[in-house]
């Protein structure tokens, strides 16, 4: 799966590839006791060591040897997975396994670092789709939050992406909106932004992050969840922003010699080699630099109008979105639907949609 920063059509709807991986399992087992009990034994399947933000994949899972996953295959076909391959790709997407390191995950055209101030910033913006006047521009109209700059940024990308994809005509139907996208990228001072243009990308990001599952179609940006992105283009304005304590927390494509691998790397509010983690280990991150950015915004003063609501927004969104919940709980969907099928019956459904609520109640943003 290779990055770049392409422009092509819009993708479609995303596939929710975990709640298909969970149907096929409770399907082929016939009960909901199929649900992994916790994320720890979810990643373990998936990851050599599940602790770690730098965690490398698995291969090729043993869970792929099963029953279930051909069931999760045949499931996964229809929603626009070709083969084993994209099917495996779909689900580590969502889950945020994978990384965004040079000549790995993402390509680099020879201009990039310069067009994003360094590599590591590049591969970051460009695995989140983001092109490089955008991620200057919503840098520039953000002051220093970076965790709002990247919100801007991916609803602007997103408003973009959306206009080159669709037809004229179709832009009143689809709620598109070419000029405040015109207006944002034009405007010198943040202040003189219309509150109805940033309402408008509120609203825009606000959705994005309310959907589930992975893309399997459009550019390889576009097929990863909004959230990951997110989380990415906050860790391409660390990187771009330099340290000044260190040379960085990278070394090539690794974490420096010296910086902690474990789960301890994430203490203490410290940058990650953002490139080396997992998508899983940059939100982790980003949710830290979420709560530093909020605290540092004098909301009484509104410097920049819709800038704090926008952090707001972005920090409520998350901890009712929170990323783990899609592989720590079994949706009622999943089990209502299979119920709804003669799958499994109403009573082991509704055992497995209890369990999901109290799970959902103890996730942590």
């Amino acid at each position: 799966m290779l990055f770049s920063a392409s422009t092509a059509a819009s993708a479609a709807a995303p596939v929710d590839a975990y709640n298909e991986y969970l149907a096929a399992r409770i399907r082929i087992m016939g009960t909901t006791r199929a649900i992994e009990p916790d994320t720890a034994t979810f990643l373990a399947q998936f990851l050599q060591t599940p602790a770690s933000p730098y965690s490398d994949l698995v291969e090729q899972p043993l869970v792929t040897n099963t029953p279930a996953w051909n069931e999760y295959l045949a499931a996964m076909q229809p929603a626009g997975a070709a083969d084993g391959d994209a099917a495996l790709n779909a689900l580590r997407l969502q889950t945020g396994l994978t990384k965004a390191r040079p000549g790995e995950e993402v390509t680099l055209e020879p201009t990039a670092a310069r067009d994003y101030r360094g590599r590591e910033a590049a591969a970051n913006a460009i695995k989140a789709g983001i092109d490089p006047d955008i991620f200057w521009k919503a840098r520039d109209m953000s002051g220093s939050a970076i965790t709002a700059a990247a919100g801007y940024a991916l609803a602007l990308q997103m408003l973009r992406d959306a206009v080159a994809a669709n037809p004229p005509e179709d832009y009143a139907r689809m709620a598109i909106k070419p000029d405040v996208l015109a207006r944002y990228m034009n405007q010198r001072y943040p202040d003189n932004i219309p509150d109805a243009d940033l309402r408008y990308l509120t609203t825009w990001l606000r959705g994005s992050l309310d959907l589930r599952g992975a893309q399997m179609k459009g550019t390889a940006a576009q097929r990863l969840p909004a959230a990951y992105r997110l989380a990415r283009v906050a860790a391409a304005y660390a990187d771009a922003s330099g340290y000044f304590t260190s040379k960085g927390y990278c070394q090539g494509n690794a974490a420096r010699p010296g910086e902690p691998t474990g789960p301890e790397a994430l203490e203490n509010d410290r940058p990650l080699c953002f490139i080396a983690a997992t998508d899983r280990g940059v939100l982790a991150w980003f949710r830290r630099q979420l709560r530093l950015d909020m605290s540092g915004i004098p909301m009484h003063e509104n410097p920049h109008h819709g800038l704090a609501n926008l952090a707001r927004l972005i920090g409520v969104v998350l901890v009712f979105m929170d990323m783990a919940s899609f592989i720590e709980t079994a949706d009622a969907f999943v089990t209502e639907r299979l119920a709804t099928h003669g799958d499994i019956d109403e009573a082991d459904a509704q055992v497995a949609s209890e369990r999901s609520t109290r799970l959902s109640c103890r996730i942590s943003p």
